[in-house]
This record gives C-alpha cells, sequence and structure tokens, in this order.
C-alpha cells in the first residue's frame, strides 16, 4: 500500500488514520524511555542508595546537614557557582555507639524459618518447570517474586522495625530514619543479588535437562543465615559512619565502571509505598583531582513529570476522580537571573494540590517538612544525590511534540508519512551492485588515488559513493571489533565538509564520540601551524564544556584568519603542488600497472620450460651457470667473438690456442697503440722483414748512392742489382729499384730499436716483438669489450668444462657446428629470453606510493582545514550577534531557534553530539542535515532513533550486532512490552495495515526490541561489512573471528615476533586458595600489580587494561591500585584502566590482562558466558547477551592477550573454557621467530637468499634492532584480505621488522619462485596467472604499502650480478622512504612556519597587517620615517612608486650635500637588518658579521655604530670625542665655527643651522627684517669686524651692491678675486631654497 496519489478527501483520511498510528506508536516510545518496561510499571527515575550491583548510587543530604545547607544556598542563588569537597569536610553526625546496636540487633534475629519457605518455592517452581510447554521466564518472574518478597518479609522488615529504635534514641537521628523503612528494596535486593545473577542460568538448565544441581545449589545459598547477617551489618555500618566525600568516591567509581550513567541532585521528593521519586532533577558533574571533588551543576532543572503522571494515575484510580499533570514540561532552562528554587516555583505548588497534600511543604525551607497526601503519598523538601541513567527527557520531548503537532498536515506528518511509506510499504531501492559495478570499473588510479585526508579501504570507499548516489537514504555499516569505525566516520564527514554538506554524527557511548573527535583533530593538527594552539571548529554538542565559546573567541579566529592569510599567500604554490603529486601518483601507478602487465607470465613459462630442457640435455651444467663466472656466457662471447674474427683466429691461434691467445692479451695494449702507425704499415708491407738485418740498411744505402754517376742510375745496373739482393735478405722483397726507396730504407733503419722501445713503454720484453709482429700483420683488431671476453675465457677454469664434456678450445669455437655450437646455441636462446625478461621487470618504476600518498593526503587535510575555516569565520565576523546569540543558547543548553540553527550549521558543517544530547538544541524539522549518522548503532533502540531519522536527508548506521545490543530493551520485561505494543499493533493495523499480512510482519520493525541497526535491515538501499581487522594480530583476533564472523575478518597486521610476546597464560601459585571476597581474587590482584610494574620500567611502556568478569573483581582491583603507590604512573604511562567484559566495548589498548577469578572453590563464570561457544540458542535467557560479552572482551586487545588463572586452563569448562584452549593451542603451535636455523633445509633459495640479506649493510648497521621472519607465506596472507586473490602462493618470503629509535619498519621481501611453479607443474594457466604484474596486483601491493608493508621483490631477473649489493641498496632506499615519510611537502611546511611566525609576530608586535594587500609581514615592511610612529598601515610593496605623499617628503633631501642625503636616506628598517641576532651586528661598510665588541662607541646614545672599529681605523676619534658643544657645523659651508656664530634669539632653540656667514639675511628674523645697523655682526657705533681680517672697520667697508642687504662680512680688502662669481653662486643657491 503507498501514501501517495490519493484525493483531497483520502488525504485527510489519510492524515488523520496515520496521525493517530504515529501518537501511539510515540506514546509507546515515551512509555519505553521513561520506564524501561520494567517490573511494576513504576518511572525509572527513583531514589536508592545501592543498586542492584550493590555499588553505591545515592546519597542523603540530609545525613550531612552543613552540607544539605551549602546545597540550599547554592540552589538560592542564581549565580550557580561549583562546590568544593575535601576529605572528612562534611561527615554524618550519628555515633559509632549506634553501629554496636544496630550489630548486637542483627545477630538476635530469628531466621529459622527461611528454610522451609525456600523448600517450599522450590518445589512449586521444579513443578512448573518439569511441565516442557511451560513459559521459562514466566516462571523466572514468579520465582524472584517469591524469593524477593520471602527476604523482605522475614528478614528486611523484621531488621527494620529492630533498629528503629535505636535510631530514635540519637541526636537528629530521625532525618535518617524517616528514609530506613524506604530502603527496604534496596536492602533486599543486596541480599539477593547473587542468587539473582545465577537464576537464568539454572532455570533453564533445569527446563532443558530437567537436572536441578544448578538450581538446588542457588536455594543453599539462599539458606545461608549468616551470609545475610554479615550483609546486613556491612550495609548499615557503612550507613551510620559515613564521610560524604568517601560517598561522593564511591558514586564516582560506579560511574567509572557503568556506562551512561549521569549525577543528578535531587530537589524534593515524592514517596509512595516503598517507591521514592524525585521531583527535580539537576544534572552535574562531579570530578575528583588531587583529593579534591568539584561539583558543577548543568543549567537544566528536569521535572519527574512521569513519576507525577504515575502517582496521579493511582489517585484518580483509587478515588475514580479525573485528575490532570500540573506539569507540562519536562526541562526547565535556568536564566541568569534564575534560581534553581526559583524554577521549582511555579509548579511545585500545583504538585501538592495535585496530589492532595495536606501541610505547608517549603523546597527552600532547610528543615525536613513533611506533607500528607491522598491514599499513603507523602511529599518531602528532601535534598539528594543519586547516579542514575542519562536522561532521554530531550527525546521524550519530541515525541510529546509529536503526539500534540500532527494535526492539520503539518511538515512531520508528511515525513512520517515518508516513513511509512519507505519502511513499510515499499520495497527500498538497492544500490548494492550499481556501487559494486562501479568499484570494479574504476581504473586502478582511481581506486589509489583519491581526495581523502584519510587512507581508506574498499569498503569504506564504497560507502562514499553510496552517501553520494543519488538513490540512497539509508545506509547500514556493519563493523566488527577492530575494522576502523571510527576511522570510516572521520572520512565520511572530510568529505561532506569538502562537498560543502552538513553532517551530524551520535552516539549513546561518549567514549565513541570521543574517538571520532580526535581522529577529526588528528588530521586537522598535520597542516596547523607548530607551536600554536589551534581551537578547530568541530561544533561539540553536551559535552561538559562545550567547545563553542572557544572557538567564536576572538584569539581563536583570529588564529584561524591568519591560517587563512597565509594560505591565500601560497594558494598558487598549493595548487600547483596538489596537481604535480596527484598526477605524479596516477602515471607512477598507471606504469607500473602497464608495464608490469605486459610482462606475459607465458614467456616466463617458456623461459623455465627452455631452462629445464636445457639442463635435461646437459646434466651437470648447472654448476656451470651459477656463481661468480657462468662458463657458458663465457664461452658464448668468445664464440660469437671468434664467428666475427673467423679467419684471423684460424690464422693465428690454429695451434697452441690458449698460450698464443694469452700472449696475445698481454700485448693487446701495445698492440692496439701500433695499429695504422708505420710500424703496422711497415710490417704488412714487408711481412718477412729481418729485423735484425735492418741495421745493415744504411751501408746498402750508400752503396746505391756510390753507384749513382754523371747520368745517374743510367750506367749503375750492375750495382743496384746486387744491392737489390741484399735488401730483399733484409726485407724479404726483391725492390728491383732500390734508389726509390731510400728514405724508407732510412727510416727502417731505426725499426727495431724504435719498437722495443715502444715495447719498454708497455713493460714489456724485446722477446715479444715476434708476436707484435705477427699479430700487426694479422690486423686482429679487438675492441676492450672483446678483449675483456677473451680475459674472462682465459680465465676459465676448464677443469669443469672438461669433466661436463664440453669442449672449449679455440679450435671447437672455430666450427661452425657440432656439440659445442649446439650447446651455445641452446644457451644464447635462453640467454636472449632471460635479458629480455630482466630488461622488462626492471622497466617497472620504483617509486614510493606511501611517502605520495601520504604528502597528498596531507594537502587534503589543508583543503578540509581551509574549507572548515572559511565557514566560521564568515559566521564569526559577518554574523557578530546571531554567534553571541547562539553562544547564550548553547551554554544554557536551550533549544536553537530554527532560523539561528541554520546559520549555525552553515558555520558548522560537522556537529558531534550525544544521542540523548542532541534533541536539547536541535529543532524538530524535517531533513535539518545532509547526513546523520549513529554509531555502535546496535546498542540504540529504534525509539532512541526515530527523532534524529525525522532530521535527516540521509542517514547511516554504523554497529557490529555481534556485539551488545541496547541494555535498555536488553533488561524490558517481555511481557509488559507486549502489552503496550500491541496497542500500537492493532491501531497500525486498522489505519495502516488493513489486513495486509506483509505489512503487519514488517510493523515488527518498529518493536523497541529492535536496535536501530535491525530496523535498517529491511529499509537500507545499501548494506556492508568493513573486513579489515586493523586492531591486533591473526592470532589474537582468531577466536571472535572464527567463531562470530565465520573467518570473515581480513586481518593486515602481520606478527613478526616471538608467538609468547602475543598470547600468555600465567597461573596462580596458590590453586587450592579460598578467597575471603565473593567472586575477587586478591592473588590474581598481586600478580597484575607485579606485572604492571614490570611494564613500567620499559622505554616505552604499553597502553594496559585489566578485564575481568565480575564487578566485585573490578571494584577490588580499583580499589587496590588506587592505594598503590605507583597509581599515577600506571594512568600516565599505561593508561590503565579496569573493565568487565560488560564495559569494554569500543576501547582498545596495546596489553590486555584478563583476571578471570574463577577458582577451585568458586567458579560463577558459567552465569556470564555461553555454556557452548557452538550454536547458542538465541531464545536463551540471556544467551544472546552472554554470547556478545564472549566476543567484545576478547577483541580488545592490539599487541599481546594475557590470561590470569587461579586454576589449571583444564578445569575451565563452558565456552570460556573453550576460547582458553584455543589461544593455548595457539601458544603451543606456533613457531618462535625465527632464527637463521629455522629456514627450510629443502630450499637451497631460501638459504641463499638469507645469505644475501644478512650480508647487507642494512643487516650489519641494524644487526641488534632487526628481526627476520623466513617462511612468511604471502600469498596465503593476501588471501585472507583479498578472497579474490589468484596468484599462486609463494615459495619463500621473508618478514623485516627493523626498530629506529621509536620507529618500527616493516619490509616484506617476496622471491618470486617462478622456477617452482613451472617445474613442480603447479596449476598456472591464463585464467588464473596471465602477466607478470597485472593492475591488480599493484593495486594490492599499493593497499599493502598504505598498511605500513613495504614490499621487495626479489627474482633471478632483478638482482643483477651482486644481489647482496642489490638488496643493500633497495633496503637502504626503503628507510630512507620509511624517514622521509613524516617529511610535509614544501608548501605545506612554509604555510606552518608562516602561520606560526604570523601569529607569534602579531602577538610580540614583530609583525603587522596590511590593510590593502591583508598580508601580515615583518614590521621593517611598514616603515615610513616620514611619520610620527615610523610605521604605516600600507606595507612597502602597496604604496608603490606612486606614493605622492612618500616621494613629496623624499624630495626635500635631493637637492642637497651627498653627506645629507646619506643621512637622511638611511632607514631604521636598513639599520634594524643590520642586527644579525642579539650578539652580532653586520657592519655597514665591510659587510662583515661581528660581534657587538667591535661596533662600541661610548658616544652614541645606543653605544653601537654602524661601522666595526676595523673599518674605523686607529685614528678614529669616539663619537663623544668628536661632540663640541662649543662648536657647530654649518649646513652650509660645512665649517666648524663656534656657536656664536649661529645664534638667533628670534627661533625656539635659539640656534639657526647656517652660520651667520652663510645664512640669507632675509632669514635673520622671523618678526621683523632688521636693519645692517642691527645685525649680530654691526656694533652700535656704525662699525663692523671683517670675519676675515678679525679688524673692526667702518661700514661702509663692507657695502656690496650685489647683496640683498647691501652690506657683506667681510671688509672689501679681504673679498680679493674671484669674490663676485662665488656671491653670484651663493645668491643663486638661497635664491633656489628659497623658490622651494
Amino acid at each position: 500500500m503507498g501514501l501517495d496519489n490519493k484525493s483531497d478527501g483520502q488525504n485527510n483520511t489519510d492524515d488523520e488514520t496515520l496521525s493517530r498510528f504515529v501518537k501511539k506508536l510515540s506514546g509507546y516510545y515515551c512509555q519505553f524511555l521513561e520506564t524501561d518496561f520494567k517490573k511494576g510499571r513504576e518511572p525509572k527515575r527513583k531514589f536508592a542508595n545501592k543498586n542492584s550491583a550493590n555499588r553505591k548510587i545515592g546519597i542523603r543530604a540530609s545525613k550531612y546537614p552543613q552540607f544539605q545547607t551549602l546545597l540550599h544556598k547554592t540552589f538560592s542563588d542564581n549565580k550557580t557557582v561549583a562546590i568544593k569537597v575535601k576529605p572528612r569536610q562534611y561527615k554524618s553526625t550519628l555515633s559509632i555507639v549506634v553501629k554496636e546496636s544496630i550489630n548486637a540487633s542483627i545477630d538476635t534475629l530469628d531466621l529459622s524459618p527461611l528454610e522451609e519457605d525456600f523448600l517450599n518455592i522450590y518445589e512449586k517452581i521444579s513443578k512448573k518447570l518439569s511441565i516442557e510447554e511451560v513459559n521459562v521466564e514466566e516462571v523466572l518472574d514468579e520465582l524472584v517474586t517469591l524469593i524477593r518478597y520471602t527476604i523482605d518479609q522475614r528478614i528486611v522488615s523484621p531488621v527494620i522495625d529492630i533498629i528503629a529504635p535505636i535510631f530514635e534514641k540519637q541526636t537528629n537521628a530521625s532525618i535518617a530514619f524517616d528514609q530506613l523503612e524506604s530502603y527496604t528494596d534496596e536492602i533486599t535486593t543486596i541480599l539477593m543479588i547473587s542468587a539473582e545473577t545465577k537464576l537464568p542460568t539454572a532455570v533453564a538448565e533445569f527446563h532443558a535437562s530437567k537436572e536441578g544441581q544448578s538450581l538446588n545449589n542457588v536455594f543453599d545459598e539462599l539458606k545461608d543465615v549468616d551470609s545475610y547477617k554479615n550483609s546486613l551489618k556491612e550495609y548499615f555500618e557503612e550507613f551510620v559512619s559515613a564521610d560524604i566525600f568517601s560517598e561522593f568516591r564511591e558514586l564516582i567509581v560506579t560511574e567509572k565502571l557503568s556506562e551512561n550513567l549521569q549525577f543528578y541532585f535531587n530537589i524534593g521528593e515524592v514517596k509512595r509505598g516503598k517507591s521514592i521519586f524525585p521531583l527535580y532533577s539537576i544534572p552535574a558533574d562531579i570530578k575528583i583531582d588531587e583529593g579534591e571533588i568539584t561539583i558543577d551543576f548543568d543549567t537544566h532543572l528536569y521535572a519527574n513529570k512521569k513519576a507525577i503522571d504515575f502517582i496521579i494515575g493511582n489517585i484518580s484510580k483509587e478515588q475514580n476522580i479525573k485528575t490532570t499533570n500540573p506539569i507540562t514540561d519536562r526541562i526547565f532552562y535556568k536564566a541568569e537571573v534564575d534560581s534553581f528554587f526559583k524554577l521549582t516555583k511555579n509548579t511545585f505548588q500545583k504538585i501538592l494540590v495535585a496530589l492532595q497534600v495536606d501541610g505547608d511543604v517549603l523546597l527552600t525551607e532547610n528543615n525536613k517538612m513533611i506533607g500528607k497526601g491522598a491514599t499513603g503519598i507523602s511529599v518531602t523538601n528532601e535534598l539528594s544525590i543519586s547516579l542514575a541513567d542519562k536522561s532521554d527527557e530531550s527525546i521524550v520531548n519530541d515525541y510529546e511534540a509529536m503526539m500534540t503537532g500532527l494535526e492539520g498536515g503539518t511538515s512531520l506528518l508528511a515525513v512520517f508519512s515518508n516513513i511509512i511509506d519507505n519502511f513499510l510499504t515499499t520495497n527500498p531501492v538497492s544500490i548494492e551492485r550499481e556501487i559494486e559495478d562501479d568499484w570494479i570499473e574504476k581504473e586502478v588510479t582511481d581506486r589509489l588515488v583519491f581526495m581523502s585526508p584519510l587512507p581508506l579501504a574498499e569498503e569504506q570507499r564504497k560507502i562514499l559513493s553510496a552517501i553520494k548516489n543519488k538513490d540512497s537514504k539509508f545506509i547500514s555499516v556493519e563493523g566488527p571489533p577492530g575494522t576502523g569505525k571510527s576511522h570510516t566516520i572521520a572520512a565520511i564527514a572530510f568529505e561532506m565538509i569538502l562537498n560543502k554538506k552538513n553532517i551530524l554524527i551520535l552516539s549513546d557511548k561518549k567514549e565513541a564520540l570521543n574517538v571520532v573527535e580526535d581522529k577529526i583533530e588528528q588530521v586537522l593538527a598535520k597542516v596547523r601551524a607548530k607551536d600554536t594552539d589551534f581551537v578547530n571548529p568541530i561544533l561539540r554538542l553536551g559535552k561538559s564544556g562545550s567547545n563553542y565559546s572557544n572557538i567564536i573567541k576572538k584569539t581563536s579566529i583570529e588564529k584561524l584568519k591568519i591560517a587563512q592569510r597565509s594560505f591565500q599567500s601560497e594558494k598558487e604554490n598549493f595548487n600547483n603542488e596538489y596537481e604535480t603529486v596527484q598526477d605524479q601518483l596516477k602515471t607512477d601507478i598507471q606504469n607500473s600497472a602497464d608495464i608490469g602487465s605486459g610482462i606475459e607470465i607465458d614467456k616466463i613459462g617458456e623461459f623455465y620450460n627452455l631452462e629445464t630442457e636445457f639442463l635435461d640435455n646437459y646434466p651437470g651444467i648447472e654448476d656451470l651457470l651459477g656463481g661468480e663466472i657462468n662458463y657458458l656466457e663465457v664461452l658464448k662471447l668468445m664464440q660469437e667473438l671468434v664467428t666475427e674474427h673467423r679467419q684471423k683466429f684460424a690464422d693465428l691461434f690454429a695451434n697452441d690456442s690458449d698460450t698464443k691467445l694469452a700472449a696475445y692479451n698481454k700485448i693487446s695494449s701495445v698492440t692496439e697503440a701500433c695499429f695504422d702507425t708505420d710500424f703496422q704499415t711497415y710490417l704488412q708491407h714487408y711481412p718477412n722483414m729481418d729485423l735484425d738485418k735492418v741495421e745493415y740498411l744504411p751501408q746498402i744505402v750508400a752503396e746505391i748512392y756510390k753507384a749513382k754517376g754523371v747520368f745517374g742510375y743510367t750506367f749503375a745496373k750492375s750495382s743496384l742489382t746486387d744491392c737489390s739482393k741484399k735488401i730483399k735478405e733484409i726485407l724479404g722483397v726483391l725492390i728491383t729499384k732500390p734508389q726509390d726507396n731510400i728514405d724508407e730504407f732510412n727510416f727502417l733503419t731505426s725499426f727495431k730499436s724504435d719498437l722495443e722501445s715502444m715495447l719498454s713503454q708497455y713493460g714489456l720484453q724485446k722477446s715479444d716483438i715476434p708476436l707484435l709482429k705477427e699479430f700487426l700483420i694479422s690486423d686482429l683488431r679487438l675492441s676492450s669489450s672483446q678483449r675483456t671476453v677473451v680475459a674472462a675465457y682465459l680465465a676459465l677454469d676448464k677443469e669443469p668444462l672438461n669433466n661436463s664434456n664440453i669442449p672449449n678450445s679455440i679450435q671447437d669455437l672455430l666450427l661452425t657446428d657440432g656439440p659445442l655450437i649446439d650447446l651455445l646455441n641452446q644457451f644464447s636462446e635462453l640467454n636472449e629470453l632471460e635479458t629480455s625478461l630482466k630488461d622488462s621487470i626492471n622497466e617497472i618504476p620504483d617509486f614510493d606510493y606511501l611517502r605520495n600518498k601520504t604528502h597528498f593526503e596531507t594537502l587534503n587535510s589543508q583543503l578540509l582545514a581551509n574549507t572548515i575555516d572559511e565557514r566560521v569565520i564568515n559566521f564569526a565576523t559577518d554574523r557578530r550577534t546571531e554567534a553571541k546569540e547562539l553562544e547564550k543558547i548553547i551554554k544554557s543548553k536551550g533549544k536553537f531557534p530554527t532560523d539561528r540553527f541554520e546559520a549555525l550549521k552553515e558555520a558548522f558543517p560537522c556537529i558531534i553530539a550525544g544521542l540523548r544530547d542532541f534533541a536539547e538544541y536541535i529543532p524538530l524539522e524535517a531533513d535539518m542535515f545532509d547526513l546523520v549518522i549513529i554509531d555502535e548503532a546496535s546498542q540504540v533502540s529504534i525509539a532512541q532513533a526515530l527523532p534524529a531519522i525525522l532530521r535527516a536527508k540521509k542517514m547511516i548506521v554504523m554497529g557490529d550486532r555481534k556485539q551488545y545490543s541496547n541494555v535498555k530493551t536488553s533488561n524490558a520485561s517481555k511481557e509488559l512490552n507486549q502489552g503496550y505494543f500491541e496497542d500500537v499493533r492493532k491501531e497500525f493495523e486498522v489505519s495502516i495495515a488493513k489486513g495486509d499480512l506483509g505489512l503487519m510482519t514488517r510493523f515488527g520493525t518498529f518493536n523497541i526490541t529492535n536496535s536501530v541497526m535491525d530496523f535498517f535491515e529491511m529499509v537500507s538501499n545499501f548494506q556492508i561489512q568493513l573486513r579489515k581487522h586493523f586492531r591486533g594480530y591473526p592470532e589474537m583476533i582468531s577466536f571472535s573471528s572464527k567463531h562470530f564472523y565465520g573467518d570473515f575478518l581480513q586481518v593486515l597486521k602481520i606478527r613478526g615476533k616471538p608467538i609468547e610476546e602475543v598470547i600468555e597464560f600465567i597461573e596462580a601459585e596458590d590453586l587450592d586458595r579460598l578467597e575471603t571476597t565473593k567472586n575477587a581474587s586478591e592473588q590474581e590482584a598481586e600478580i597484575i600489580i607485579a606485572e604492571l610494574n614490570k611494564l613500567l620500567v620499559q622505554e616505552n611502556p604499553p597502553s594496559v587494561a585489566i578485564i575481568t568478569p565480575f564487578s566485585a573483581q573490578q571494584k577490588f582491583l580499583s580499589m587496590k591500585i588506587s592505594e598503590h603507590e605507583n597509581l599515577p604512573e600506571y594512568e600516565k604511562k599505561l593508561k590503565l584502566a579496569i573493565f568487565t567484559f560488560d564495559t569494554c566495548q569500543g576501547e582498545e589498548r596495546d596489553i590486555i590482562m584478563y583476571s578471570l577469578v574463577a577458582s577451585r572453590q568458586a567458579d560463577g563464570l558459567n552465569y556470564i558466558f555461553p555454556l557452548n561457544i557452538n550454536g547458542v540458542p538465541e531464545d536463551e535467557i540471556d544467551g544472546k547477551i552472554r554470547f556478545q560479552r564472549l566476543n567484545v572482551g576478547l577483541s580488545r586487545g592490539k599487541e599481546k592477550l594475557v590470561f590470569i588463572l587461579s586454576k589449571p586452563l583444564a578445569e575451565f569448562k563452558g565456552s570460556i573454557g573453550q576460547a582458553l584452549r584455543h589461544y593455548k593451542k595457539i601458544l603451543d603451535d606456533a613457531k618462535d621467530a625465527p632464527t637463521e636455523d629455522s629456514v627450510d633445509e629443502n630450499s637451497p633459495m631460501e638459504k641463499r637468499l638469507l645469505d644475501w640479506i644478512q650480508n647487507t649493510s642494512i643487516y650489519t648497521k641494524y644487526r641488534d634492532s632487526i628481526e627476520i621472519v623466513p617462511q612468511f607465506e604471502l600469498g596465503k596472507y593476501l588471501k585472507s584480505i583479498d578472497p579474490g586473490y589468484q596468484h599462486p602462493y609463494y615459495k619463500v618470503d621473508f618478514l623485516i621488522r627493523l626498530k629506529v629509535e621509536l620507529e618500527v619498519y616493516q619490509f616484506i621481501i617476496e622471491y618470486d619462485g617462478f622456477a617452482y611453479h613451472f617445474i613442480d607443474g603447479e596449476d598456472i594457466n591464463n585464467l588464473n596467472w596471465k602477466s607478470y604484474l597485472t593492475p591488480k596486483d599493484v593495486e594490492r601491493e599499493c593497499v599493502l604499502e598504505s598498511y605500513g608493508y613495504k614490499m621487495i621483490r626479489v627474482n633471478r631477473f632483478n638482482m643483477g650480478s651482486d644481489p647482496i649489493a642489490s638488496l643493500d641498496s633497495r633496503l637502504g632506499d626503503l628507510i630512507d622512504e620509511y624517514v622521509d615519510l613524516k617529511k610535509k611537502g614544501g608548501t605545506i611546511s612554509r604555510l606552518q612556519v608562516k602561520t606560526t611566525e604570523n601569529i607569534a609576530g602579531l602577538q610580540s608586535k614583530t609583525h603587522k597587517e596590511c590593510k590593502t594587500c591583508n598580508e601580515i609581514k615583518p614590521l621593517e615592511n611598514f616603515y615610513d620615517p616620514n611619520l610620527i610612529s615610523g610605521y604605516g598601515v600600507n606595507c612597502i610593496s602597496c604604496k608603490g612608486s606612486n606614493n605622492s605623499r612618500q616621494r613629496k617628503r623624499r624630495s626635500v633631501f635631493r637637492q642637497g650635500t651627498q653627506s645629507h642625503n646619506q643621512s637622511r636616506s638611511s632607514s631604521r628598517a636598513e639599520l634594524n637588518k643590520m642586527f644579525v641576532n642579539e650578539t652580532h651586528k653586520r657592519c655597514s661598510r665591510c659587510s662583515e658579521v661581528r660581534v657587538l665588541e667591535y661596533f662600541y662607541d661610548e658616544g652614541l646614545v645606543s653605544k653601537y655604530g654602524v661601522v666595526c672599529t676595523i673599518c674605523k681605523g686607529p685614528n678614529y676619534k669616539s663619537h663623544k670625542a668628536r661632540q663640541d658643544k662649543t662648536k657647530k657645523q654649518c649646513l652650509m659651508c660645512h665649517r666648524s665655527r663656534p656657536m656664536r656664530e649661529f645664534y638667533d634669539s628670534n627661533l625656539p632653540s635659539n640656534y639657526s643651522a647656517a652660520c651667520h656667514s652663510c645664512k640669507d639675511p632675509n632669514k635673520l628674523t622671523v618678526k621683523k627684517r632688521k636693519s645692517p645697523s642691527h645685525s649680530p655682526s654691526s656694533r652700535i657705533d656704525g662699525t663692523r669686524k671683517c670675519t676675515k681680517c678679525k679688524k673692526i672697520q667702518p661700514i661702509s667697508a663692507f657695502f656690496d651692491s650685489g647683496l640683498i642687504t647691501q652690506y657683506g662680512v667681510m671688509c672689501e680688502s679681504c673679498k680679493g678675486p674671484g669674490y663676485s662669481e662665488k656671491r653670484e653662486r651663493n645668491n643663486a643657491y638661497w635664491g633656489r631654497r628659497k623658490g622651494r
């Protein structure tokens, strides 16, 4: 049935019916959230001193009158301040006499009737359990009720009656005694807690097997009278002698040992029967630190509306009247002008009226007041403190809003219509195939290079794709232990932020939210400025001390602005670097895939087949192929050389080949030097030359000359013939005309001596001349490489060749066919193929994927930071008023107005909140968020999740149904739930289903017993399970993987250390010890403390957690360790935490210690864990929780599991025994980390590879910190993490773990054992192995590298001739890559440095922000000498050359003298630059940096000049010495004159810059121009003193018509020649000065 396409009338009808159903459903969920569907149907918020586990959960303020007075004062004041409590500051007033009296009274109790009572109960119950069809749960409920009633009537009520008179006799005892009767339920629970824990299993066992041993044991325990009396004494001892500090500390311990508990301070109580309900509650945060407890109160006041509803309902039923609840709101928000008592004022009196209370009760009164109401109800003004389940008030308010706001077709009704349509009436659109196809079609580069600040596995990438899909609305993610759920959530948050979307992250577990927040903080911290505290703009709502105020604080926003401006200055560089890194990554990956896939495996197979055939044809020849010398390769090369020079080799080396070839090789250098010289020319021309006779050639030449006559040689034939004969004897050639070769004969005369000289230069002897002659005549020319071949051939040990019957002489090589030629041809073919394969394999790029990918992730982190920073900056800047308003709302924990919340979402794209907190703030509006995630969703009921679903456009639930389910629903009564749910079912059947059985079946998903994970199973568009386990080693998670996940987990950590360092069993010494505390073991506690102390002394102590099945042991360990002197170190160094199996979900530590407590005397483990790990029935009472308990507890470890046992392992029974034996078997079967002796003796390659590794310099350097694990089967490991893996398993692999300081580097050396595959006939074909390296292989190796394992592929084709050097080089490169991994890219590093400098600079005022370009620069960039402050608001770059003001100021000095210009133009910034640091300075003359002493000048104010003393020279006078106060230098003539020559009374300073002689007379006075007679140099008697001759003369002697004043300062006789020209120049100068 659908809800669309209906007429208006039908729509109205549908709206009405849907509205009725929604109201019913909301009421059902409200009822559950308020009561938990516990037996008795009473509201869950009640006061009690202890819970069912005997843990402290409540304190009466009346026990401590002084503290109660303090609370009254605090609640009366409108300004709520924190309360401090110290030890022994507030103590109970009851005396020790009370304790003794109570103990004596308890001893008098007669408990003998108990045995008969319990016997009757046992008989009654056993009969019912014998019936096969009986409802076991109902029988169990009846049994618990009977036992509780018996204990109450036979023990608790009598003891209250006995001790009541004792309290009445004590001063102020009535304050405590009034509550004694109300403690009966609590006391009863404490007395039967042990039996109640064991009853479910005992009852189930009795019904299933009809064997009552377990049930008999429970009833025997119930009959133990002494245990009851001891428990009563302990209870009342604590009751009467208390310090509130100790009670608070117990509350804190209980809060730490449990989940989702909240402290409440209660105001007023209403009592009905034995139940006490607080009227109002204030949430509070209580912490203990350094021996002081601090109490911080929330700004909310919760009214216990459900309790008032419950009591008014009972009154109405008993009196048959109708009374309404006067409380309409559950939450009151405290304003600054309100006190908590003031908030109760309007409703409390109405409550008294509604409950028909007589008498006056004032909550503000410090003394106790009691008012009696209808039907035995009483109301008091009692104050109390309680530790209770976190309130669901905000969620309940949402449901009430739904119930009251659905009329009239509201948007909420439309949302519900859509939910009903999606969840019940239609099938969800599945996008799983589409996502899978899209992933398969992705190129390997797109799989491995993606826009995310975090490394992501395949499943996580698919989740991101599903979010982007237009057809996805609901996504379900199963995340087994250690598979990175929090990592995934952080990645999703980043994806949403980078795509301008918003996300709300919810969880009911504070720890889960903390982990997600930490993940986000860690990513942003990678790019934040160093040594600077940034408040990252990720909003956390509901957390104590919300971070909103810190985020929008001016200093926080200013830091974000600085980071933004720093980025803008590097934006271009950043974009270039981003594109370069991304492109390079893709290019390297693609090249690896292309080249690797191009190497066909058929060629490798062909090579090994040829090699096998070759070795078979020539037995024993394999020995000639290995080692340093490859015999056949040398022979083949020699054969090629002989073939090339066949004739010459035949002529030269046909006989005695090796000796002669060695001789040739010996003189090859001199032979090469003689090629193409006269030596070779004449030897080839006269091959038979007798070198011993060439010395006679000069005599023959003389005879030739002698034979020459007048007519030449015309008549000398006879003489010439004789000469020719003699020459033939020497040169071996008949020369008929010797007279034509006289020059040649002259040259040849010294031929032999020249040859001898040549040989001598090369260290050879005269005896080598014949060989040299022969080789030069033959002209056998060999290249250097060919000579190397000859040398290699000569160096061969021929004996192995001869033993193998392989011909090897030159004569054999000269043959064109025969056995040797066939052998070498086959070898050549094999060698060519091998060379081709080597070249192809070595072409595969060797790139650092991990480093480049990490670099790319860091760049994406910077993009993320920019995005979120920009949004919050805009919000805090542009909407400042709204930001302040929202700050007040958040501070008061009020709900945001819808329009204001839109602004908040824009500013904070990622909001994190508790599941029970978010509704307090976020309006109930449809589609408020683009995406909502609920983490640990298996623990969240659909009743708690539905309001979040309403607010989401898309929804992801993430959890693990194999771990704990929702505790609230687990503890709910099935009977009560069924009753409430039946009402909703009927309404749904009538309003919606209308007889449709399919819809009725789907309707079951709305039951509160379903978690939201169960709910989504039927409606999700995409479901996926995270499979990669990152937390522990395979051996550690193996039990959970096998028994809970069907070996589905892909464990990524590789164990490279002994198994004893991963799994350990510690057995207690005294196996027969009887412990005094039930379900606690002091012996195991002592072992644990001893182990903790051992861990403390380690250089890098691991984190540790202790997990135990029993809360008693948890409490015992907590107290024992808290009293230990090493407690601070346990907490700081080991991060120690103590959990039960029920409270450890979501936690992880390096080492987990299991304190199992069970001993031969007492073993309660079968009440905690399943009886059998295989096939636990779902309907077994508590069976599902017990199954989950085992899975959760055994999957917390990262590095080691330690099991501490108080009895032999073989004596453990049930599933816990199976688990222990599982780990013991792993421990026994596994091998230690192998040594050199542990390699496979039958594998020569493994020994060879190990030898190579151990001979590298890397191994030598890190010998003490390197671990080598041989026989590591990489193929199986790859198969475990990728079921689609098709390669055959590799034969030989090594895992290497190298520890360098605090880092651990891990390498996998993989040997491609191709020969084994092809020779041994393993099934290799084109279906499973087509290429040497496929794109999938490249992807797998990159993924493996991203998990921290760098791989080195080793095979015969890529190791070269020196495998040790090759391996050494590759290991060294990988270590360098690991070291470089932490180095950030240039842009990010510069950004961090720049941001740090800018923030520090602005704070210290050494930097300033330019108003034009908005860049922050050092102060010298703003220097302006023309400003009073010396610094402008714009930087020098922005002022530019067109700044008229600056140009005008500079022009004043442009026309002055050079010295004046220099002194005026040197800026303060330039002087500042001269200071290198506080102790050194740079000289302005020589530019050398020297210590400050070189610049000291006592005459300067600063004491340090700009020129060093070396440059000043020995004649330099200090500034002080040069200062003469009686003289002054004239600005115009630069002469030093007495001060009187500068006197001018009209100036403020009384002295001018120019002397009287140079000064313009027009400027002598400012007020009035004086006549010459009135000038300072004129005398009263009309005379003037000449400034040159110093004579006093009449004024007429100074007349000068060229002066404006007509009178000069020198007399006529002193002016001399050229005076007129000088005067004109002065006049021109001063004219220009005046003109300006």
